[in-house]
């Protein structure tokens, strides 16, 4: 149980990272024009859904894993 509250604070934690990398590259940007603001948007979306997508997919390896430790015995 521990692991899975490690990866879900980790990945708050990069998510909180993007999302201020993304508010500082679009308000330094804002003055250029709206494509380039919904290009770094569409960037920054698919990255935090990448990153959403790989700590699901480690919780589920993370349970499966105790899954396989309990049929051991």
């Amino acid at each position: 149980m521990g692991s899975i509250i490690i990866t879900i604070i980790i990945t708050i934690i990069f998510l909180l990272i993007f999302l201020l990398y993304a508010v500082s590259v679009i308000s330094s940007i804002s003055i250029i024009n709206k494509f380039a603001i919904m290009l770094v948007l569409i960037i920054f979306l698919a990255l935090m859904g990448v990153l959403i997508f790989n700590a699901a997919e480690r919780i589920k390896e993370i349970k499966e894993e105790k899954k396989d430790d309990i049929s051991k015995y």
